[in-house]
């Protein structure tokens, strides 16, 4: 089953990037479709612009930049969870990411 997550952005390309499942790696992988702005995985800019590039293995908490967004990856086995899956803890998080953004942090 296939699942399309749209960004309406100036800064994401039509076809930014694709995060699937990898069999073989049994990990979550995420391959910058050669987008223009590139890619930022917990805040290093990982993939390059304008370049396809190889599988990058996504572990539990990172966070990938495409424009402006920023998605949080939480990868449980089953069905656990961690507190940072809980919704209040994402507000939380999402309210301190912009207090230091309003204050230089």
């Amino acid at each position: 089953m296939e699942h399309t997550l749209r960004i309406p952005e100036v800064g994401v390309s039509k076809f930014h990037a694709e995060i699937y499942f990898d069999h073989d790696l049994q990990s979550y992988v995420l391959v910058d479709q050669g987008s223009q702005n590139g890619t930022v995985v917990n805040g290093k800019q990982i993939l390059q612009p304008k370049t396809k590039c190889d599988p990058y293995v996504l572990e539990h908490g990172d966070e990938v930049k495409i424009g402006e967004t920023v998605l949080s990856f939480h990868i449980h086995p089953g069905s656990d969870t961690c507190d940072g899956c809980e919704p209040g803890q994402v507000r939380a998080h999402l309210r301190l990411d912009k207090k230091d953004e309003l204050f230089g942090m």
